[in-house]
């Protein structure tokens, strides 16, 4: 575990792109193994997991703190990896309600012509006429 603390620490080295190409490897490799399980449980799906441990390894190589202690450094570069897992969420989220509200507006009845109103009177317009007369007296 050491040896891996001690690879961690050429990661965040202003020397980095200065190691030979086997040791880089090594150094991905142990950032890889430190970030796996946490990026899988937060992104839960095996495909993204790759892209965004490369994007955090990249991140973590070019927003490298000046000043970081030895002992924070796992800690800073898991904050990395963690902060890019769920930012992908949320994209993902918008994207998804994004959809979400397409599929909405794309089903029977919404899809007809608004008549010369604005989306949101027409939209009011629809959803009146969707609501049961009952109901509408009772919310005054």
């Amino acid at each position: 575990m050491e040896f891996l603390d001690d690879e961690l620490l050429q990661l965040i080295s202003p020397e980095f792109s200065l190691l030979d190409e086997v040791t880089q490897k090594l150094v991905y490799r142990s950032y890889y193994s430190l970030t796996y399980n946490m990026v899988l449980y937060i992104v839960q799906d095996y495909s993204v997991v790759q892209d965004v441990i490369q994007e955090a390894f990249l991140k973590s190589l070019k927003k490298r703190p000046v000043n970081q202690d030895s002992k924070h450094c796992k800690a800073w570069l898991k904050t990395v990896a963690r902060n890019l897992s769920l930012n992908y969420l949320r994209k993902l989220k918008k994207i998804s309600t994004q959809s979400d509200l397409d599929s909405v507006f794309c089903q029977k009845g919404f899809a007809k012509s608004n008549q010369g109103l604005d989306d949101h009177q027409w939209m009011i317009k629809k959803m009146d006429q969707l609501i049961d007369p009952y109901h509408k007296k009772c919310s005054c």
